[in-house]
């Protein structure tokens, strides 16, 4: 049995999500169906899978080559199932070494980002009043950009300061797709401050559509464009800004200035206070420094004898 046809099995009945097969497919079509399709299962070894990836490695990012070993790995183990067949772990796989992770820091995100929108005023694209909207709803407001693109003017009531999140955009097989927002957690209401309600007043009498963010065509603007505008901004100047840096800089904004952690939680809408917490609690190495310092340099624990 020929691995394109396999594969074709497992896409079909895994159980995954639309956008996850969508992901895993064109991961494989792509790329992996030049290399694996034509063989055989019994001709499948995870040398050739790693010859793919040293591929990979010299053209992507860890984190996209992470999405190119997940879209054939777990294949891989419905092909060990069928052949009866066992290859060595898939953890021997080398994908190359993670990026270092950056300490968050507030005061230079902020640079980042008042950086990112004069470079978005001083553009000549078309959609810079949107793009630049789209990212002042995310400062203000910590949605996700599946949500503030899924946005239509009637969930903005401007009277009441509220923006009403029950939809979702996503994009599956080049198809834009807005839908239910998955979680009830999800499905909430954002305040608006002061600030971006008096943007919006000015804003929103410009659009004419009824989707507040819409491209030249009038339709949705796909996360792609956004994620590509900010790269664009970003590589040169060797920032690490993108759209999600917002949510976090949302998140310690609002609990540097004693916002509950309960109400952010809320506003974000995570599920639990736990993930709150461990995504987007990361202060940087002189926070940590100054903590230990306030607390224990203000008194003597140790008795000298």
């Amino acid at each position: 049995m020929k691995i394109d046809d396999v594969y074709e099995e497992y896409i079909n009945f895994t159980p995954l999500s639309p956008r996850t097969k969508s992901m895993y497919l064109k991961c494989y079509n792509n790329f992996w169906k030049n290399i694996i399709g034509h063989l055989d299962i019994n001709e499948l070894s995870y040398n050739i899978v790693q010859s793919g990836i040293n591929f990979l490695i010299k053209k992507y990012s860890y984190n996209t080559i992470k999405i190119y070993k997940c879209a054939v790995f777990k294949f891989i183990d419905i092909a060990q199932l069928k052949n009866g067949t066992k290859y060595e772990r898939v953890k021997c796989i080398n994908i190359g070494k993670p990026p270092k992770k950056k300490e968050f820091n507030c005061a230079n995100e902020l640079e980042e980002y008042y950086a990112l929108i004069e470079y978005i005023k001083n553009s000549t694209s078309k959609l810079k009043e949107q793009y630049e909207m789209i990212l002042w709803i995310g400062f203000f407001t910590g949605l996700r950009i599946s949500e503030v693109l899924a946005l239509n003017k009637n969930d903005i009531d401007l009277n009441r300061k509220e923006i009403h999140i029950t939809k979702s955009l996503t994009v599956i097989n080049d198809i834009i797709q807005v839908n239910n927002v998955k979680t009830p957690s999800s499905c909430r209401i954002v305040y608006i401050p002061n600030e971006l309600r008096d943007i919006l007043i000015e804003y929103i009498p410009k659009i004419k559509n009824k989707i507040l963010f819409p491209n030249n065509k009038g339709d949705y603007i796909i996360p792609s464009n956004i994620s590509s505008f900010i790269s664009h901004f970003a590589r040169p100047r060797k920032y690490t800004i993108h759209f999600h840096s917002l949510r976090v800089l949302y998140t310690k904004i609002m609990l540097d200035n004693n916002a509950s952690i309960e109400s952010v939680r809320a506003l974000l809408g995570h599920a639990n206070v736990s993930t709150t917490l461990n995504i987007y609690l990361r202060g940087n190495v002189e926070e940590r420094k100054s903590d230990v310092d306030k607390v224990f340099n203000s008194k003597k624990y140790v008795k000298k004898a």
